[in-house]
């Protein structure tokens, strides 16, 4: 099963490089992983020389834009979004495609250290991915983001929860310090709240739903 790793960034170079190396040296196989950086064109920093990857430089108007642009060109048949601030651990890959052999169809809830039941590092195989034609419905900016992809998963019952951690070194952790990538994406918070009270007036366009959105708990 290939892997497509997905990793938006901006203006992070010693940040996403280091995230990028942790990902790949702890990786058992790279000939099964596509890793791609999604950056905006404004962005001055040379990835492409530096990172052993494919570089996607698109006219990005937000993080979800540069996630979903880089789902296109992924061809793996499992893919991962991560961000600047998560860890894996070692033999991420070869764990993570022995719990999901003969599964299809799935979105997965791992451990992050943080969210009990919100799913903040997107793990979801081809045939779930293609079912939306993306990662994150393309009306958010940022925030909120995730709490429609963790409902719509329970509501279609696709969820698998596997006892797995990869840490997410938010900075409210302390493990990282706050910059102006997170005071920009902090600013979508009314508008991603908006969004998401607009969107589950009508189930988030899911008919006939297995589990309905009033009964998932997800914070």
């Amino acid at each position: 099963m290939m892997i497509s790793i997905i990793h938006p960034t901006k203006n992070r170079q010693e940040l996403s490089w280091k995230t990028y190396n942790e990902w790949i040296r702890k990786a058992d196989s790279l000939v099964g992983i596509q890793y791609i950086l999604s950056v905006d064109t404004d962005d001055k920093i040379n990835y492409e020389q530096t990172f052993l990857c494919d570089v996607l430089r698109m006219n990005n108007n937000s993080a979800i834009e540069a996630i979903n642009n880089a789902a296109k060109i992924a061809v793996g048949d499992l893919i991962i979004v991560i961000s600047d601030d998560f860890s894996c651990p070692e033999h991420w890959d070869t764990l993570l495609l022995e719990l999901l052999k003969g599964k299809s169809d799935f979105l997965v809830k791992t451990k992050d250290g943080l969210q009990k039941t919100l799913i903040t590092l997107p793990i979801m195989d081809r045939t779930y991915y293609t079912r939306f034609g993306y990662i994150y419905h393309p009306d958010y900016l940022h925030m909120h983001c995730d709490e429609e992809m963790t409902i719509v998963g329970h509501m279609l019952g696709r969820v698998i929860t596997l006892d797995l951690s990869f840490p997410h070194n938010h900075y409210t952790t302390g493990k990282m310090a706050m910059d102006a990538i997170n005071v920009k994406n902090n600013s979508t918070w009314a508008h991603g709240q908006a969004t998401l009270d607009r969107r589950s007036k009508d189930n988030f366009g899911i008919i006939n739903p297995l589990i309905k959105k009033e009964y998932i708990l997800w914070k």
